[in-house]
């Protein structure tokens, strides 16, 4: 359903300064999104469930060391969560401070993003599968593995509920590519 509201007939811009806490929000949504990371915590906590069961069952110390397994490996999941956050904070302070000034250019072909360092960043609608909003930012489920996120405080209230409509366009023309 083409609207005229879903058309940038004119290029939309939007300039942001990226914070560590809007950086960790993004890859803490992006980390969830991975169905992988996901089923390894179905996995545990199944694994718990099942030792409870086996212990009102009175299987006794087999029950008591698969809840112990299952306590551990939770143990691990949550410390290479810490862990991964530490490394996500830590890389993005080392970024220079031109890396966390955007800039981006949103047309009705794509999307244009800049830094103050030079580095640009060209995705076009075509290759975007997926689209989600979720605390203040636009996800974009490219086709090339990776999802990029574009900051609602970065456009004027009207121009981002454009944007959003011209993504979600994009995300119906391109279903089942």
């Amino acid at each position: 359903m083409n609207t005229d509201f879903d058309r940038l007939d004119h290029p939309v811009f939007g300039r942001h300064h990226l914070s560590l806490l809007e950086q960790l929000i993004v890859q803490f949504w992006v980390l969830l999104r991975r169905k992988a990371l996901l089923g390894v915590l179905v996995a545990l906590l199944w694994a718990g469930v099942v030792g409870a069961e086996w212990i009102s069952a009175g299987a006794g110390a087999a029950a008591e060391q698969a809840i112990m397994y299952g306590l551990f490996a939770l143990v691990l999941y949550v410390g290479l969560i810490v862990w991964m956050t530490l490394i996500q904070a830590v890389t993005f302070l080392r970024w220079p401070e031109g890396a966390k000034r955007l800039v981006y250019e949103v047309g009705e072909e794509g999307m244009l993003l800049r830094d103050e360092t030079g580095v640009s960043l060209n995705i076009p609608w075509a290759s975007t599968r997926r689209v989600a909003l979720h605390g203040g930012f636009l996800f974009l489920r490219q086709a090339s593995p990776g999802w990029r996120a574009l900051p609602e405080k970065a456009f004027a209230p009207a121009d981002f509920a454009r944007i959003v409509a011209r993504a979600r366009r994009a995300e119906r023309e391109n279903a089942g590519k």
